[in-house]
């Protein structure tokens, strides 16, 4: 039996647009353009504001505008909006976009997931299509990859000091023909402070009502300017307190949270509709955490009778328990099916005895171990940074200039994992005669340190060009490089193999990590079990800590020319050209026993080592075709096209062509179609194969296939597939997972974007409001397909055994092996998918308007999703996500201000839509734990249950408020960032999203609560 509930989003959705453009919010285009055009100009008495509006260069061109006129859309971040939101970093401006909000990204809450750049990495990822497809430039120059392991492939946003940034321009679609490969979802450009007169000592941070998560900054600048040019410096110090898992009782508790939805009138739960279906654990009363199994012991034979589930206890004895599912001598038998509970009771038992009977035995095994709530949700982390740039004219015609960039991040993870070798029954420690395994929980933290330092040094100037007309030109060279060592708890491997096999300990079976002594291990302590506590010499013996280094370096240089060519009836025709090159470079040396795969149930890695060179040559020309014209007060058409070759794939073109119409002066039309490519990072074509782990949960859609509404996965799984039993639950160790670069074989990605807009600005209202649609499409795209859908595809394909996933990986299938079921292996490794699609429509608005000594400014931005799709085969069908967790239909931001004199009130909201996993489980409603069969009308079963899982993140809206004074030299801001301390959407298990305790993890959605915070600046 199985329900299905459509939940209607239309009227949210419109509701909340009409109220944001009612209330007139976000950042339109053209009052991006004048706060960018004021932002931009230096402090310099001796030149006119307009002379310097005059050259501003829109990111997304080369060319300079007397405008901030783009054909495409670009959104503005101010400091000042950052600053009265109270935001600290880089990491939290960005991320809050809602070009990112609505989709996965990567940041501080990745404890124990294997990620690209490494833990404690703060990537950005555009429209959802990747961190990888999104460019991010510093000043207009490329930001290179900084952090630690061998996936290295995005910019660390940790990188960046929040106290050097001027403002943000995002480019809201593809770039590739001005700056080259990743620029397919979109470019940032960070563009720091200039031309400064003077200093600021700033001091930020917040107060966490619940706790943990903390931050604070301190930073200092400093800066001087005179008629041939000026420098500046910048030092920051960034803090973050860790987030545990215990300060928050949505993430200490990972429970069942399934509710009773049986209308089968046999069923013994029939009446109690609504109510919760969660097992109950008896030493609390409340529903049982699920947290990581830990502290049991499983006996591995061949008998259902006597094997099974054990935890430590004293009092049990030999024979005693639940017949014929016996206790042992200081082991009592748990977790036990319903069958073996309703085998040991009897015939005559009532069935609400046997139930209870099954919940009691489902209670008692140990899930939530009080240590493991010191596990980091957000990790803790220390940034150290200094900034220097500094300008000389010596004439008109040539001006140096030089930047430097360092930074220090140190970060940190704290973690737990199971430890589950099996013993042999001729080990001496093992009591229970057959091999078992037991399945303590030991520590598995983590640290990082990442140093990275860029350098920039360039010229420009004027020249006579073409015609006699003043041409601008530039040449620079950067060189950037990260640095990392990464360190982390491990397992010897071939330590574990020797103290598990027959006997006491086999030294010949140490053949990596090398030891003077062969220290035997009791695998069956009950203290040892129940505590993870190793006595001194095992834990000496079997564990150690490991360190890897990671070094990334990119070097830079290019040069390019701007000007005008000559004159149009409407205007000047304008041109850019120029080269780049580039070489990049990646070293990974993980850790000796990681090289060589001497790891136990963790990720072993080769060296990762290889390098790239592009040579470039571009051009961008604008051409003016109507001025002053009935309905084209003015009309251009914007070019650029770029060649590139690439050492490892060899070369490619790509073109963007862009119409900007101003049909009057409140009126504006703009569009564009261009091509991306993204070459494969260095990591994709080089990692050397790395191993890791999935749980069987996490990779076997046949677990309870019996229960599924798939109809291939109760075929392919059942008697006439794998032919795996009924309530499958797949208890055993976990899957390995391999994953290598794929040189030789991956192409390029391309993709091809369009836009096409209207911006109002109506004289008579002081409002400005910019509607953009936008596609992007990538084929070839590079990517893991990812162990879960690996596996999934193979079982929920109508071509099963013949589908092309099912050849990548392996079950072991002899019903005499003790790994009976077990998904052994997954090969995951890169490859090109056929293509992903992302469709959408921005809306932003503005609104500013005086109302006598009060100004009221309110900006908005929404960002409605319309396609969200990925094909891995051309002749599969493509796979919508979107509307479901980590891809919301829409997200929404709005920002209103009211200025008085010194005081200023800030007021933010921030919106997610409803997203539901309901259509991908086909319904929300299963049956219970292996309850599944209700019989018929005729004959129906007692057993039956069926519970309603909760599947859905509801809308989401937090506030924040803040107040700002300025005085002569000082500016204070205060305020509350989620004022009525929303909680994040909570799910129930087998939701289909990543849960950390009940909370969706890895996720924008607030997860810190309540914070107060405050923001002092002294200028000087």
């Amino acid at each position: 039996m199985m329900t299905s509930r459509r939940h209607p989003q239309a009227t949210v959705l419109g509701a909340c647009i009409l109220a944001i453009l009612a209330s007139a919010a976000a950042y339109a285009a053209p009052a991006e353009e004048k706060a960018a055009a004021e932002a931009t100009t230096p402090n310099k008495a001796d030149k006119a504001k307009d002379q310097e509006v005059a050259e501003i260069v829109v990111t997304g061109s080369r060319l300079r505008r007397t405008a901030f006129t783009s054909a495409s859309p670009i959104t503005v971040i101010t400091s000042e909006q950052t600053s009265l939101e109270g935001l600290l970093s880089a990491s939290e401006i960005l991320q809050k976009s809602t070009l990112a909000a609505g989709s996965q990204q990567i940041n501080d809450q990745t404890t124990g997931f294997v990620t690209e750049n490494g833990p404690g990495a703060n990537t950005l990822s555009l429209r959802g299509l990747g961190a990888s497809r999104t460019l991010l430039l510093l000043n207009g120059r490329r930001l290179s990859p900084a952090g630690s392991r061998g996936q290295l492939a995005a910019a660390d946003l940790n990188v960046l000091p929040e106290s050097i940034i001027q403002r943000t321009e995002i480019l809201k679609d593809g770039a590739s023909s001005v700056y080259g490969s990743d620029a397919v979802a979109g470019v940032v450009n960070i563009i720091t402070r200039k031309g400064m007169n003077g200093g600021q000592v700033a001091v930020k941070g917040n107060y966490v009502t619940q706790g943990g998560g903390e931050s604070r900054q301190v930073s200092a600048v400093w800066g001087k300017s005179w008629d041939q040019g000026g420098f500046s410096v910048a030092l920051e110090y960034y803090k973050r307190e860790p987030l545990r898992l215990s300060d928050r009782d949505f993430l200490s508790c990972a429970q069942d949270r399934v509710t009773n939805v049986t209308t089968n009138p046999n069923s013994v739960f029939f009446g109690s509709v609504g109510q919760p279906l969660d097992i109950i654990d008896p030493a609390t009363g409340e529903s049982k955490c699920f947290n990581i199994l830990n502290g049991v012991i499983d006996r591995l034979g061949t008998t259902t009778a006597t094997n099974g589930r054990f935890v430590p206890d004293s009092s049990a004895a030999l024979g005693t328990g639940l017949l014929p599912y016996q206790n042992l001598n200081g082991w009592r038998r748990v977790g036990l099916s319903y069958a073996q509970v309703a085998a040991g009771l009897g015939a005559g038992s009532t069935l609400q005895q046997r139930l209870d009977r099954w919940e009691a035995t489902q209670a008692a095994i140990p899930y939530a171990p009080a240590r493991q709530l010191s596990k980091t949700f957000i990790s803790p982390v220390t940034r150290k940074s200094a900034y220097l740039e500094g300008s000389w004219e010596f004439s008109p015609a040539l001006n140096v200039y030089a930047e430097a960039l360092f930074n220090k991040r140190e970060s940190a993870q704290e973690s737990w994992r199971q430890l589950f070798p099996n013993v042999s029954s001729r080990n001496w420690s093992n009591p229970f005669g057959v091999t078992a395994r037991s399945i303590p929980l030991i520590p598995s933290n983590s640290e990082q340190t990442v140093d990275f330092k860029r350098y920039v040094v360039g010229a420009n100037g004027n020249f006579t060009g073409f015609g006699g007309q003043e041409w601008k030109y530039d040449v620079f060279v950067q060189r950037s490089e990260s640095s990392a060592d990464y360190t982390g708890d491990i397992i010897y491997n071939d330590r574990v193999t020797a103290t598990t096999g027959a006997g006491t300990c086999n030294a010949a079976a140490i053949t990596i990590s090398g030891a003077t002594t062969c220290q035997q291990v009791n695998w069956f302590s009950p203290t040892m079990v129940a505590t993870g506590q190793f006595s001194a010499e095992e834990a000496a013996f079997l564990f150690t800590r490991e360190t890897g280094h990671t070094k990334y370096d990119q070097t830079l240089y290019g040069a390019s020319v701007n000007g005008n060519l000559f004159s149009l009836p409407a205007g000047e025709v304008s041109m850019a050209l120029g080269f780049e090159g580039r070489k990049d470079s990646i070293d990974d040396t993980p850790g000796f026993n990681a090289r060589n795969g001497n790891l136990w149930g963790s990720t072993s890695a080769g060296r990762t080592v290889g390098s790239d060179k592009v040579k470039e040559f571009f051009g961008e020309t604008e051409i003016p075709l109507l001025s002053d014209k009935f309905l084209a007060k003015r009309v251009s058409l914007n070019a650029s096209a770029r060649w590139t070759d690439y050492d490892s794939y060899g070369s490619d073109t790509t073109f963007k062509v862009g119409l900007n119409w101003q049909i009057l002066d409140s009126v504006r039309l703009r569009g564009s179609y261009g091509t991306s490519f993204r070459a494969p990072a260095l990591y994709e074509l080089y990692l050397a194969n790395q191993t890791g782990f999935l749980g069987q949960t996490s990779v076997d859609p046949c677990i309870n296939w019996d229960t599924s509404g798939n109809p291939f996965i109760v075929k392919n799984c059942g008697p006439q597939g794998a032919n795996l039993p009924v309530g499958w639950t797949n208890v055993n160790s976990s899957a390995l997972v391999i994953t290598g670069g794929g040189a030789g074989v991956l192409t390029a990605e391309t993709s091809k974007a369009w836009t096409a807009g209207i911006v109002l600005t109506p004289k008579d209202l002081p409002l400005s409001l910019a509607v953009d649609w936008w596609r992007i499409e990538v084929s070839n795209e590079v990517s893991q397909f990812g162990a879960g859908n690996i596996v999934n595809s193979c079982y929920g394909s109508e071509r099963y055994p013949n589908d092309p996933f099912c050849s990548l990986f392996t079950r072991e299938l002899s019903v005499t092996a003790p790994n009976y079921g077990q998904i052994t292996e997954v090969r995951n490794s890169y490859v090109n998918i056929s293509s992903q699609v992302a469709e959408g429509i921005d809306y932003t608005a503005r609104w500013q308007q005086k109302f006598g000594a009060y100004t009221l400014t309110s900006n908005a931005q929404v960002t409605y999703n319309l396609v969200g799709s990925s094909q891995v085969f051309k002749d599969f069908a493509p796979s919508n996500n979107l509307d479901t967790i980590y891809s919301n239909k829409w997200v929404g931001n709005i920002d209103t201000r009211i200025e008085r004199g010194p005081w200023t009130l800030n007021w933010t909201l921030r919106a997610f839509s409803k997203a539901s996993n309901d259509r991908l489980f086909g319904g929300d409603t299963f049956g219970w734990r292996g309850f599944s069969d209700c019989g018929t009308q005729a004959t129906p079963t007692t057993t039956c249950v069926q519970g309603r899982y909760d599947q859905t993140a509801n809308l989401s809206i937090t506030h924040d408020l803040s107040v700002r004074y300025r005085a002569d030299k000082w500016t204070t801001i205060v305020g509350v960032q989620n004022l009525l301390n929303e909680d994040p959407p909570l799910l129930s298990t087998g939701s289909g999203a990543t849960r950390i305790g009940n909370a969706v993890g890895i996720s924008n959605y607030d997860i810190l609560g309540r914070r107060f915070f405050v923001n002092a600046t002294y200028s000087f």
